[in-house]
């Protein structure tokens, strides 16, 4: 019998990529939505138990490799509960979401300031090299830095995760497409020992290849959806690339900004 861990246990990097796996097979066939999974992704990046990455794939069906936990008992005092989050967050980042998402969202109308659209840059739209610097000069521009603790980009737009100026420990979400700018929206607390990454001290070319890259690098027959996370972490900056298709496959790998993979982890055909 596996042994089951208790939910408070502190997680490996193992388990969180792990728990990303089992959210890119549930957004491949179907159960999760495009948003939803990347708020939950998110949240399994930084998801500090073993209780706390449960809540984020226990409502899924399908097989997971992440460590059992034993039933009833709660993660550690004061952690998040993420079910009512799962439900709340994505409300919250609607606000962001709506100046964004291109599959029947209109962008948002108060925006002053206008990008190109990701149809300039080609198929790979924001995620190629002209459409990932088209994004960092906006970043810029609009904030007169391109400092970071996240961002995360799709074809067709962007999300920018900054230090809320007022309140360095707070954290902002603002999207960005072809017409600039959304209204910044809270997204929760972060964490002001960690230092921002500076897009602006990235190698974008390299950035780009790897993503270019990753179909080939996780072992896919094709891809359907695809998107980048550049972040801060306690380590350095840091950047994972997730993939999949409608045909259920799905992989993911994270790699130093200067093009040097960290780990791989390719479609399994064995399951």
């Amino acid at each position: 019998m596996a042994i089951r861990l208790p939910a408070g246990t502190r997680a490996r990097d193992d388990d969180r990529t792990h728990t990303c796996s089992t959210l890119d097979a549930a957004l491949a066939d179907g159960q999760l939505a495009e948003a939803e999974h990347e708020q939950r992704v998110r949240t399994a990046m930084t998801a500090r138990t073993l209780g706390e990455l449960h809540e984020l794939i226990d409502d899924l069906q399908g097989d997971s490799e992440l460590a059992a936990v034993r039933p009833g008992l709660p993660a550690i005092p004061g952690a998040r509960r993420r079910p009512w989050l799962l439900i709340i967050v994505p409300l919250v980042v609607l606000g962001v979401l709506l100046a964004v998402v291109v599959r029947g969202c209109s962008a948002d109308a108060d925006s002053d300031s206008s990008g190109a659209s990701a149809g300039d840059f080609g198929p790979a739209g924001y995620l190629s090299q002209a459409g990932l610097t088209d994004v960092v000069g906006a970043i810029h521009d609009e904030f007169g830095d391109a400092l970071v603790d996240e961002l995360t980009i799709y074809p067709e737009y962007a999300v920018v995760f900054r230090a809320d100026p007022a309140a360095p420990r707070t954290q902002q979400s603002i999207g960005y497409n072809q017409d600039g700018f959304g209204t910044a929206t809270d997204s929760g607390s972060r964490d002001p020992a960690v230092a921002p990454v500076d897009l602006a001290t990235l190698d974008l070319s390299k950035v780009a290849g790897v993503i270019a890259g990753a179909p080939a690098s996780l072992g896919l027959s094709r891809v359907d959806t695809i998107y980048a996370i550049i972040r801060s972490t306690d380590q350095g900056p840091e950047m994972s690339v997730h993939a999949s298709n409608d045909l259920g496959e799905s992989g993911h790998l994270t790699a130093y900004p200067d093009g040097r993979f960290r780990t791989v982890y390719p479609f399994n055909p064995g399951g």
